[in-house]
């Protein structure tokens, strides 16, 4: 996939939202399509005139020619901007030719693929949403207006960070924001630095909880790559050119079956599924779909992993050719990386026991406004 080019890449980085489909080791091969990916050879004085010249009306800038990191659509170089360490991102040249060319391909194939496979895969919707994040990912406007989305809900969080964007040197194809200067996640996993590893995994679920069930507009990409370690243990996310919204109610849905199955209530998880429209009545009263969820419930009466659970449960979906929605795919992504990157920083840390509590007492503050809306309601 990665010698195959950028579509390819984006490809099989969203087949690992598919965690039902594969099997760990295949998933975390998947997760290297993340980063790594070998910077082009391009001339940052010559593009950075061409496509961002406002920079060069200042005699305190200056840019490093060999980039820092590079991605399947863009690379970071780092310069200085009046004194002040700052990162360029910038968008490959010539990008979108190649990738509608490939998708031209990618789309032919894949309608091919849905005639033979289950409805459930939403094949052809997922090359659509592939395309679509893509483009998005090339105009850097966009994950400007991302990374200030969610930089205004964690502002005050302790121990969460972001980048500092300099808006008026952004454009759709140039993004200018912060150094930072820290130490990359996977680095910290793989490395022998004095860290504290518990304390950076506390970090990165409490970063995945607030935006996800406090704010429900979240970084769905956060691999280690996308994670950086700062001195004092607290992370600064990065790359926010993927980004999803989940509505309040389902937040509440996913939540409330959340909480059922470790009540080993099944009953109630199906009408919550049924509630949120992720099945029609004919599933809730289908005799093997229970079962199947009063079994997956049974299963997860011990050590609970969220991404073991979500994975089991698509799972199950899938075989009823049950729809799963887009962004509690996202979901099930993001859960998956930051459990598995809080497994490598520490072999000893147990995510869910951060995880539950925050969400119990999150289920019980809903349920409480919930009860006072419906009064609320009565009383008007």
């Amino acid at each position: 996939m990665e010698s195959l080019g950028i579509v390819f890449i984006k490809l099989g980085q969203s087949l690992s939202l598919k965690s039902f489909l594969f099997s760990k080791e295949t998933l975390k091969a998947l997760s290297y399509l993340q980063e790594n990916v070998k910077p082009a050879t391009i001339d940052i004085h010559q593009y950075l005139k061409e496509y961002n010249p406002k920079l060069y009306e200042f005699k305190g800038f200056s840019v490093n020619p060999i980039p820092i990191a590079s991605a399947s659509v863009a690379q970071v170089y780092k310069g200085k901007l009046n004194d002040q360490d700052i990162a360029i991102k910038i968008v490959k040249p010539n990008i979108k030719k190649y990738i509608e060319k490939d998708f031209a391909v990618v789309f032919f194939l894949v309608k091919i693929a849905n005639l033979f496979c289950s409805p459930a895969l939403q094949i052809v919707d997922v090359a659509s949403d592939i395309y679509t994040n893509i483009l998005n990912e090339i105009n850097l406007t966009k994950e400007v207006n991302n990374l200030q989305g969610v930089k205004r809900n964690i502002v005050f969080d302790v121990g969460i960070h972001t980048p500092n964007v300099f808006f008026e040197y952004c454009n759709q194809s140039v993004m200018v924001m912060s150094y930072i200067d820290g130490i990359s996640l996977r680095k910290v996993i793989h490395g022998t630095h004095s860290y504290n590893a518990k304390v950076i995994a506390e970090n990165v679920i409490k970063a995945y909880l607030y935006q996800v069930y406090r704010d429900g507009f979240f970084h769905a990409d956060m691999h280690a790559g996308n994670i950086f370690v700062n001195k004092n243990n607290s992370i600064t996310l990065l790359d926010f050119g993927l980004v999803s919204r989940i509505s309040l109610k389902d937040r509440r849905a996913v939540a409330t079956m959340i909480y059922a199955f470790l009540h080993n209530n099944y009953e109630l998880v199906l009408k919550t599924q049924l509630e949120a429209g992720y099945i029609l009545e004919k599933i809730f009263f289908n005799e093997q779909y229970r079962m199947a969820m009063q079994k997956l419930s049974l299963n997860f009466q011990g050590n609970f992993e969220m991404s073991l659970f979500t994975r089991e449960l698509f799972s199950i979906m899938n075989k009823f050719n049950v729809f799963v929605p887009k962004h509690l795919l996202m979901l099930n992504k993001t859960i998956m990386y930051v459990e598995d990157v809080t497994k490598q920083l520490d072999p000893n840390f147990q995510p869910f026991k951060v995880i539950l509590p925050w969400i119990k007492k999150w289920y019980y503050k809903e349920q409480i406004t919930i009860c006072a809306e419906k009064l609320f309601k009565l009383l008007k």
